[in-house]
């Protein structure tokens, strides 16, 4: 480990020193687990804004679809079991946080959906997309970040989420809700355009 603290960050123009055992310096680490990547951040609001409205525009037209139908129950499943036994849940009490404080499936839902489609419609310079982790970490912060807590205008925002809570968020709502994601992004992207119609999806 001391041998491996002696070299710079792998990443080029970092020539901080590694720690531990990690190939990049503290910061870079730190961000690898957050996020999934040593070169993310955190999102911005504003880069979500839009796609939220889309997200939530979707839902509310086809709220009696079968997917979406199902997709909700399985929020509203994660959210009333957070609330009442957090350590047996995914994201534990950052979970349990945020189900007591904004309980509204179709909220977190929407919110999912929303990062699905920045990352997505963003995939080609965006490292968002790049690897399950970083998918699956960016789900489970945009998720978990609905209600900021009183304590985090002092550390900064997100960074009072533990790296394992938004992977194991991230991971639910992934495996869970990938099909719902996939077939979202394929009716808003081929009807968004016809603001009149219900949007049909398979």
């Amino acid at each position: 480990m001391q041998q491996n603290m002696l070299h710079d960050c792998s990443l080029k123009g970092c020539s901080k020193k590694r720690i531990g055992l990690s190939k990049y310096c503290s910061s870079h680490t730190r961000y690898k687990a957050l996020y999934g990547h040593p070169l993310l951040r955190a999102l911005r609001k504003d880069d979500l804004e839009p796609h939220i409205k889309r997200a939530q525009q979707f839902i509310d037209r086809n709220r009696e679809h079968r997917k979406v139908k199902h997709a909700m129950s399985k929020v509203h499943y994660w959210l009333t079991k957070a609330k009442v036994s957090p350590s047996n849940i995914a994201g534990g009490k950052d979970a349990q946080w945020l189900a007591k404080n904004q309980g509204d499936p179709e909220k977190v839902l929407s919110s999912a959906l929303a990062f699905w489609l920045f990352a997505f419609e963003n995939k080609e310079d965006s490292l968002w997309y790049e690897t399950v982790e970083t998918l699956e970490k960016g789900i489970g912060t945009v998720v978990l970040t609905l209600v900021a807590r009183p304590s985090s205008h002092d550390v900064g925002f997100h960074s009072y989420l533990k790296a394992k809570s938004r992977k194991e968020v991230g991971n639910y709502f992934h495996t869970e809700l990938t099909s719902f994601f996939v077939a979202a992004t394929i009716a808003i992207q081929q009807y968004e355009d016809e603001i009149n119609l219900k949007i049909p999806f398979e």
